[in-house]
């Protein structure tokens, strides 16, 4: 029954913090992406990646599905690039044809801009105007043809073109300020039927047109990181009036791998299909992203250094060539799980490499996270309820820790998120609910048990069975015990000759000291019959020397009436003679009784055998009659004459019986 209850508060514990925090979600989700953040630097720093990912696959056990990590390589528009080359902004779009010509040269793939061609390439409207300020005597039509030769988009254009294999990246502003041509986006979208709720773009702007007719193909680059600032998914689309606009990572990834549109596909639990990989993703078709390392852990490479051709061409052969920049001031540094700054190019390349070599992380779905949770929560509630504090507490801080232990080695080696926050508020919930329980139910016991006992135990008594309720069985239990009967000889009699309140004065003064002797002996008062007392001894707590201390009370009750009858003359009362029987042997004792009233008490043939012994002392005008039984236990202590072979009433065999005169 307790496992039952402990069980069923673990469960409501659980779906209780479940079912909160999935309308609440500020209540862990920031926590929760700090534990998934912590798990990355882990993985980060206990094992080697970057070009050293093959070592790394052999600890992890994950089948390579691309040759290394170095076909991605990055050109990048770094700080040195800037000093060699002037400002990026006064850069024409003639140094981007050369750089395309050069590495394409050398055989590459693809070539990826993550940069924003949305502007021609042409001296600034200021210059513009100081040139003609400058040259008034020339005619304006003449300075535009002038002007125009300044620009350089044709030329970069049709190297693109030539190439065929260059990819260009555009990006989904607040507003735009120039008119786009839907159709010529269209033939870069996607037509899906999917039940994915995406909140559709406002506005968009691609490469110009001139440039945009050359690419091969093209995708958004740029995407909100989570509400803490940190770049931790990526989604794989957009929509824009309808249509489905692909990611910059995810384009050149079906690209390199030589997937059409309409071999891709959504389904409605949560992936992107592309032919034999799915790529599982959010309601926002947003993947995570599995960072195979710190910044520079794809091969990186100066825009300098390739426009001054500074490396041979052959380098670029059959790889996909990124360029992007990481200097500061052009403004496309991320943060990620585990660095502050990280050059956005960076994060394409890794998801381009997630794509090509099948490697996701695996979302916590909601089905896993409710049954952790529930599981966590009963398996905390069933140890703290049947533990005490201190190993309760202990036992909830090994639960933590080995759950958070498996949740990190299941993120390392299996790639899947495992939700640590909720489990952890549901443990912690539950221990505190069980504990709560506990002690109500333990006051509710303590209470029940002085109730039952504090009329008829010493209070040293109850109180011990209020710090050990486990040695009453209250289900129950046979053992040898000793019980004890006395009674009133001729009190109907003499209570038909006074008035009733000065029966129960006499009675009540009489049982008040009796039931002093008994308590100070370790006896129970079983119950009190009229003028009569049954009482126990060895039960609910247990003394070895139980006939003893029974045989013990008998003997000083009878020297305690002496002094009262003494009084009772004095006084003028009526005085009376107690008759006592005691027998030891094999009894039940427990609760007997209905659910509405219960009563601690003993039956078996030895409690009707003391019982018959007691009116025995009118029959051999004795005081107290012991058994045989109860004299074998005691005989070396108790001084008794030895009264004779009776056949008690109830009993087919005689047994002997003694008078016990006085204590040794």
């Amino acid at each position: 029954m307790k496992v039952l209850k402990s069980v069923l508060i673990g469960v409501l514990s659980g779906a209780s913090i479940f079912a909160v925090t999935f309308f609440v979600t500020t209540a862990y989700k920031d926590f929760e992406n700090k534990t998934y953040d912590l798990r990355f630097s882990y993985k980060l720093n206990q094992f080697s990646f970057g070009r050293d990912i093959e070592k790394s696959r052999k600890i992890h056990y994950i089948p390579r599905k691309v040759k290394t990590i170095d076909d991605i390589i990055i050109v990048d528009i770094d700080e040195k690039s800037l000093t060699k080359l002037g400002r990026f902004q006064t850069w024409p779009r003639i140094y981007h044809a050369k750089v395309i010509d050069y590495i394409n040269s050398g055989g590459a793939t693809l070539i990826g801009f993550d940069i924003f061609l949305s502007e021609s390439d042409r001296i600034s409207e200021i210059a513009v105007q100081l040139f003609k300020d400058a040259n008034r005597e020339i005619d304006e039509a003449v300075a535009d043809s002038v002007l125009a030769r300044f620009s350089f988009d044709e030329e970069f254009a049709n190297t693109a073109k030539k190439w065929g294999n260059v990819c260009f990246a555009f990006h989904f502003p607040s507003r735009s300020r120039r008119e786009i041509s839907d159709e010529a986006l269209e033939d870069f979208a996607y037509d899906f039927d999917t039940i994915h709720k995406i909140k559709e773009e406002e506005d968009i702007l691609p490469p110009i047109d001139v440039i945009l007719k050359s690419a091969r193909s093209i995708g958004f680059a740029n995407a909100l990181p989570d509400p803490d600032g940190v770049m931790r998914s990526m989604p794989l689309f957009s929509v824009y009036k309808g249509k489905f606009y692909p990611s910059f990572g995810f384009q050149i990834a079906c690209e390199r791998l030589g997937i059409k549109k309409d071999e891709v596909s959504v389904s409605s639990n949560g992936f992107v299909f592309l032919k034999d990989r799915k790529i599982p993703v959010d309601e926002s078709f947003r993947t995570l992203i599995n960072y195979r390392g710190p910044s520079k852990t794809f091969r990186t490479i100066s825009y300098a250094d390739v426009f001054f051709k500074r490396l041979p061409e052959k380098f670029f052969k059959d790889r996909i060539v990124l360029i992007g920049t990481s200097a500061s001031g052009l403004g496309d540094l991320k943060t990620t799980p585990f660095s502050p700054v990280f050059p956005g190019v960076e994060v394409h390349a890794n998801l381009i490499y997630n794509i090509l070599d099948n490697e996701f992380i695996l979302r916590p779905d909601l089905f896993t996270t409710l049954i952790s949770i529930c599981i966590l929560s009963m398996i905390t509630a069933v140890l703290c309820y049947s533990l005490r504090i201190a190993k309760s507490v202990f036992s909830v801080i090994c639960i933590v820790s080995m759950f958070i232990g498996a949740a990190y080695f299941i993120f390392f080696y299996y790639s899947r998120w495992i939700e640590i926050v909720r489990p952890v508020y549901g443990i912690i919930l539950s221990y505190v609910a069980t504990t709560i329980f506990r002690y109500l139910s333990v006051e509710k016991e303590k209470k029940k048990i002085r109730g039952l006992f504090s009329r008829f135990v010493p209070n040293e008594v109850v109180n011990r069975l209020v710090r050990e309720p486990t040695k009453l069985a209250l289900g129950g239990e046979r053992k040898e015990l000793t019980v004890f009967f006395s009674d009133i000889r001729n009190f109907t009699a003499m209570s038909e000759k006074m008035r009733p309140e000065k029966v129960v004065s006499i009675l009540n003064e009489y049982l008040s000291e009796m039931s002093k002797i008994i308590f100070r002996n370790g006896g129970t008062i079983d119950k009190y019959m009229g003028d009569g007392i049954m009482a126990l001894f060895g039960t609910p707590i247990y003394h070895s020397d139980h006939a003893f201390r029974a045989v013990k009370t008998a003997v000083e009750m009878r020297k305690s009436m002496i002094t009262l009858k003494d009084k009772w003359t004095k006084e003028g009362k009526e005085v009376f003679d107690v008759g006592i029987g005691v027998n030891s042997g094999d009894m039940v004792s427990g609760f007997i009784g209905s659910k509405e009233r219960l009563e601690y008490t003993v039956i078996g043939d030895n409690v009707n055998l003391a019982a018959r012994l007691e009116p025995l002392n009118k029959v051999y005008d004795t005081d107290i009659i012991i058994s045989e039984n109860t004299y074998n236990r005691i005989k070396d202590k108790v001084i008794v004459m030895e009264i004779e072979f009776v056949k008690v009433k109830g009993k087919e065999k005689t047994m002997k019986i003694y008078e016990v005169i006085d204590l040794r």
